[in-house]
């Protein structure tokens, strides 16, 4: 449902009422006296390596106001401000967060294209890039040959048996399935568990092939890392097409790389973080302080196995860490008249009150 006032930390109802409303619409001209008392605290939340902060925040609670805040409160600490959406971080660049000196603003995905080769390519033809995809990893798998000039999983491929190819083609799709599948979690071996395709009595064979392909994924990384780990201007040309949701479990996989110059990480849009990511950012405690904020109604990513941080019952904490639950709970979007209309409709629709 849909509410509007201040979240009493003491229940889970969510039907909020409130006779205040503020509209507010860029970080830079919401001065400190604007704030409310539940943005005023977490502004103030002092430094503390090893602390994870969770924000459950509404939709329209104003996240980058408080977080420009946060970050003006700590000029003493180098933070990294990451987002998923692109127009999120667009946003922050916009706003006066961007003149900050201490803080770095990027995406999620930003992180994976400077460590792992392959998230994009470029058509031979147009020259355009784009985000690899299933259609370009199966086309560079099947047109793989060893020194027999036979596919090194499939043996002969006769290129003229359309019948033959669309075989092998859809088995390496199904393949390709597997090992997205598995790159969601933080399993250690691709197993016939992580099929996903239509019922099929030989899940094993297919895990093992998706094992064959992970592999050749894991050596393109770890002969690219050697070659140079931090940077990508002497690397060799790319050769195998690497799909977002693989490239993330792979940065996960890449224990040598850590965001050195991080005293505060902040992940805006929490919820739509999978377990790899979460891995990743917690591998900074306890020497970092992690600031989680999101809304998870507004959870968008579950295909890519999204685990949702912010319920504390999910969270998993590292050894030594501790974690601060703050709550912005009150919309700059709309009124009390408005949010009881709405609530109305969506009572007619049949919709309930949810717990956050």
């Amino acid at each position: 449902m849909i509410e509007h006032g201040m979240i009493n930390r003491e229940s889970t109802d969510t039907w909020l009422e409130s006779d205040h409303v503020t509209h507010i619409s860029k970080p830079s001209t919401v001065t400190w006296d604007m704030l409310t008392p539940s943005q005023k605290e977490i502004a103030l939340r002092p430094f503390k390596p090893g602390e994870i902060m969770t924000v459950p925040a509404r939709a329209g609670a104003a996240k980058t106001t408080t977080m420009y805040h946060f970050v003006r409160s700590h000029p003493n600490q180098k933070i990294r401000y990451f987002a998923f959406q692109k127009e999120v971080v667009l946003s922050a660049k916009k706003s006066a967060m961007q003149d900050l000196p201490n803080v770095q603003i990027e995406t999620l995905d930003s992180i994976v294209f400077k460590y792992i080769d392959g998230i994009k390519m470029t058509d031979n033809v147009t020259g355009e890039a784009h985000l690899a995809d299933e259609e370009d990893v199966v086309a560079f798998y099947l047109s793989l040959r060893d020194g027999s000039g036979n596919h090194p999983y499939f043996g002969e491929i006769n290129t003229e048996d359309d019948d033959m190819h669309k075989v092998c083609e859809e088995l390496s799709y199904l393949a390709l399935e597997t090992v997205e599948e598995f790159c969601k979690g933080v399993d250690p071996v691709i197993t016939g568990a992580h099929y996903v395709g239509p019922p099929f009595r030989q899940k094993e064979a297919i895990a093992k092939l998706a094992r064959d392909m992970f592999q050749r994924f894991k050596i393109q990384m770890e002969t690219q890392s050697a070659a140079a780990p931090n940077n990508k201007e002497n690397r060799s040309e790319l050769q195998l097409p690497v799909p977002m949701i693989i490239g993330e479990r792979l940065l996960a996989m890449r224990e040598d790389i850590i965001l050195e110059d991080s005293e505060i990480i902040i992940v805006d849009e929490a919820q739509d973080m999978n377990a790899p990511l979460i891995g990743f950012i917690f591998r900074h405690l306890p020497k970092a302080m992690v600031v989680l904020v999101g809304d998870s109604l507004q959870h968008i990513y579950g295909f890519k196995g999204t685990h949702n941080v912010l319920d504390p019952r999910l969270m998993p904490v590292p050894d030594g860490c501790t974690v601060h639950r703050s709550y912005l709970g009150e919309s700059f979007r709309f009124g009390p008249n408005i949010a009881r209309m709405a609530n109305l409709m969506a009572g007619l629709s049949g919709e309930h009150k949810r717990q956050w």
